[in-house]
């Protein structure tokens, strides 16, 4: 039985890019970006005004002051997105709109709120520095820098610096495809009748759901009975995606045929390890089949989302391309004592939250820990783990956190 560790590493060598397509910028939201984007052009473009107000020349008003504003003659209106014509001349000034090119000969902008108008008479009640409210030139970031780099996922910022870039398209990896599997005779789907030892087929929504959060292609290759041809039919279905996730079927059951498949090496399947040394989660099943990864997960609704966020979600981010694809730690201060058996490396759902205004989290563990019980993912948003080497975490510590959420 291997570490979580080692089981991390044999999975990220299993690991291959998926290949690179251009698609219209207008379609790739949430799609992984496969190559550094570099500036064309100056950021901003051309000077211009951070404020609704008036442009002027900062000399005209140095004097200005409540008791004894200085009035200038406005003589025009720069809106936004215009090539105008004006200038600044000497005791006069123009209305600006945010953004708008800065006329020539204008060095400073007062914002709007701060000036009393009538017609063309504007009073200006205290004085104002060259380069006031105003966004120069380049300030941002210059031409031939490099503006977002490869890997990232294209989120909301993202997609708006893209479009700053003028990247009409962009190359993205494309996007994974999985498919699921979910076996045994006893899964009963929503609406049917309930059988004596009937189970609800939770693990095939929980998963289906946890896939589509991510943005991936699902193939939901349904529920397979304990029958082998069935399911070497599905699996043989499984194996055209990119990743194959089996629920259920890996343990040391007497109808376990899923297993047994897989041992004789079903459409090439070669085992890289079974079992980690987790809970809940340890008869992880991993192996590829050509260049198809193949999760075996257990059939326990907790320790089969463990296995997928511990695991599988990992896995995705790195043939996706992510720059960062392990799943990230973060520290907070425990709440209550967890009460771990030894020595597996235990993760406890938890709850993490702000403490205060102190800048500092907080974690609440789920007291209840069964393998069975799905309701502990309730209001969960992370792992808590608990290193093999202790028995329990003590209330005041700091402790590592997983969180569950997000891609």
């Amino acid at each position: 039985m291997i570490t979580y560790q080692e089981a991390l590493e044999k999975i990220a060598d299993a690991c291959e890019l998926l290949p690179v397509e251009e698609i219209p910028l207008r379609q790739s939201h949430r799609e992984t970006l496969a190559e550094d984007v570099f500036l064309l052009e100056d950021l901003p473009l051309f000077d211009n005004s951070a404020m609704d107000g008036y442009v002027l020349r900062a000399s005209d008003i140095r004097h200005a002051s409540e008791k004894k504003p200085v009035i200038l003659v406005c003589q025009g209106v720069i809106g936004a997105g215009e090539a105008s014509q004006l200038s600044v001349g000497a005791g006069t000034c123009l209305k600006i709109m945010t953004g708008a090119l800065i006329p020539p000969d204008g060095d400073s902008v007062v914002p709007v709120e701060k000036t009393l108008s009538e017609a063309n008479r504007v009073a200006f009640g205290e004085p104002a520095e060259p380069g006031d409210c105003i966004r120069r030139r380049g300030e941002e970031m210059k031409a031939g820098e490099r503006l977002v780099e490869k890997g990232n996922l294209i989120d909301s910022v993202v997609w708006g610096l893209l479009a700053t870039a003028n990247k009409a398209s962009v190359p993205v990896y494309r996007k994974p495809k999985v498919a699921l599997l979910v076996t045994g005779d006893e899964l009963v789907e929503p609406g049917e009748p309930m059988k004596p030892g009937s189970i609800r087929n939770s693990n095939g929504f929980s998963m289906l759901g946890a896939l589509r959060e991510l943005g991936v292609e699902t193939i939901d290759l349904g529920v397979g009975r304990d029958d082998r041809a069935d399911l070497e039919k599905r699996l043989e279905e499984g194996s055209r995606a990119d990743v194959l996730i089996t629920v259920g079927g890996v343990s040391a059951g007497d109808f376990d045929h899923i297993r047994d498949l897989l041992a004789e090496g079903f459409l090439g399947f070669k085992e890289s390890f079974y079992k980690v040394q987790i809970r809940p989660g340890k008869p992880v099943r991993f192996g590829t089949m050509g260049k198809t990864l193949v999760f075996g997960l257990p059939g326990n609704p907790v320790s089969c989302l463990v296995g997928f966020h511990l695991f599988v979600k990992p896995a995705l981010r790195k043939m996706w391309g992510f720059r960062e694809w392990e799943n990230p730690v973060y520290r907070a201060i425990l709440e209550e004592d967890i009460h771990s058996p030894a020595p597996v490396l235990n993760f406890w759902r938890g709850k993490v939250s702000p403490k205060g205004g102190s800048g500092e989290w907080r974690v609440v563990p789920k007291q209840k820990a069964g393998s069975g019980m799905l309701t502990t993912f309730l209001d969960a948003n992370c792992f808590v783990p608990v290193p093999i080497e202790k028995d329990r975490l003590v209330r005041g510590d700091t402790v590592d956190v997983i969180p569950l959420g997000g891609f």
